[in-house]
């Protein structure tokens, strides 16, 4: 699962998720910024396999999936109260996108240099990336971190799960975490 508690172990991200973390950025926040450092480095030798696919298979901004990426006047064609969300929304990302810039800006030199200029685009795509193939799934956890709190259900991608889609309620029971087993279980809902 690619996820905050996975953001945390990793070896190159997890000190910085830690001080990003400790820094006021959101759970979520940070964990679309290690999607977005994974991505990246998707030519390179320390990229996870475990999500390496899922993030080859994401797609990219120019296709356009959510209205988020479609020019404005498809938007207005929706009407005004969609066009409004959407104008929101990007606001909000805009608002996002200074909040890590700063963050980012306050990291020592050498994570820095790590983590790079995370762009508007690159935050687009990771919030489309999460708002159409993530899954809220409740986890215990089993990190501490001083002034951080976690929230009991966490956005997480996973693997061949992504392709559910829009709806993980169909014809599956909705997913959860198996903290014996350390899986994700997705089952068929009789």
């Amino acid at each position: 699962l690619l996820n905050i508690y996975t953001a945390l172990k990793s070896k190159h991200f997890g000190p910085i998720a830690e001080k990003l973390l400790q820094s006021g950025l959101h759970v979520e926040t940070v964990t679309m910024l290690f999607a977005i450092l994974e991505h990246r480095s998707r030519d390179q030798d320390h990229q996870d396999p475990r999500w390496k696919e899922l993030l080859e298979r994401a797609p990219p901004l120019t296709e356009e999936l959510l209205p988020l990426t479609w020019p404005i006047e498809a938007v207005e064609e929706l009407g005004q109260q969609l066009a409004q969300l959407v104008e929101e929304s990007l606001s909000s990302l805009w608002d996002l996108s200074k909040e890590v810039s700063q963050s980012i800006s306050r990291l020592p030199e050498a994570d820095r240099r790590v983590v790079g200029v995370v762009n508007f685009d690159e935050l687009l795509w990771a919030r489309c990336l999460f708002d159409s193939r993530a899954v809220s799934v409740e986890m215990q956890v089993d990190i501490e971190i001083p002034g951080v709190s976690f929230p009991s259900r966490v956005v997480c991608l996973a693997p061949e799960v992504d392709l559910l889609n829009h709806s993980h309620m169909g014809t599956c029971a909705p997913p959860y975490f198996d903290h014996e087993r350390r899986k994700l279980i997705v089952k068929l809902a009789a």
